[in-house]
């Protein structure tokens, strides 16, 4: 564990979400996500200065109970995309 409280488990359990379309909500993120597991937090992360200030940053970190929850939703994400670009593709 560091100095800050923050396990290496804990690390293993939370995901980076990037690029995401601005007019995504908080709780639209947590309605995509909460299917595949239990969500133990989210940070949402917004503009604090500046002419953008109040507006999303277009990313987000989601913290599952579990690395083994967090494993599952890269699978099925990447799964889709792949899926997706075959089909877009075609």
């Amino acid at each position: 564990m560091d100095p800050n409280g923050f396990s290496e488990e804990k690390a293993e359990s939370r995901l980076y979400v990037g690029n995401l379309d601005l007019r995504i909500t908080e709780a639209t993120l947590i309605k995509m996500f909460s299917p595949y597991g239990k969500i133990i937090s989210e940070d949402f992360l917004w503009h604090t200065r500046g002419p953008r200030r109040g507006d999303p940053r277009a990313f987000a970190f989601v913290q599952f109970s579990y690395k083994e929850v967090s494993c599952r939703v890269v699978f099925c994400f990447y799964w889709f995309l792949c899926k997706f670009s075959e089909y877009a593709g075609s």
